[in-house]
């Protein structure tokens, strides 16, 4: 009985800590924004290929090459993205929306991306071999 006792003590601990550490230790901003784009682009660099554009090779040097294009140009539209929004809100597109100061920039660059990214991942990415 001490032994299940003195268990559910050492649980109790470590479920009380780890609950302290989650609710007043969080990795810094620029991690989680990292570690979520990277999750978002290996989630649409697999749709893309699978479902988008059927890329049926499955070949090292084919993938490998399909990830570093695909994450260039993931990199160069996020770039696009990071100066555009507020260059459109610095000359004058800051409308708000929903309460969100400069909205209307956000979404307008982010079809402006969505676009590129097809366009980008058509013609350079996942090309059709000419038969």
């Amino acid at each position: 009985a001490s032994d299940h006792s003195s268990a559910e003590c050492v649980f109790e601990f470590i479920k009380t800590d780890a609950y302290r550490m989650e609710v007043t230790q969080r990795p810094p901003m620029a991690v989680t924004n990292a570690v979520s784009w990277l999750a978002a682009v290996i989630f649409a660099f697999i749709t893309n290929k699978v479902c988008v554009f059927e890329s049926k090779s499955w070949k090292k040097e084919v993938v490998f090459m399909e990830i570093a294009k695909f994450l260039s140009a993931r990199i160069l539209t996020g770039a696009f993205e990071v100066v555009a929004v507020p260059l459109l809100v610095w000359i004058g597109l800051d409308h708000t929306i929903m309460g969100i100061d400069g909205m209307v920039s956000k979404v307008l660059v982010s079809v402006i991306v969505v676009i590129l990214n097809y366009i980008i991942s058509k013609v350079f990415i996942f090309k059709k071999k000419e038969a």
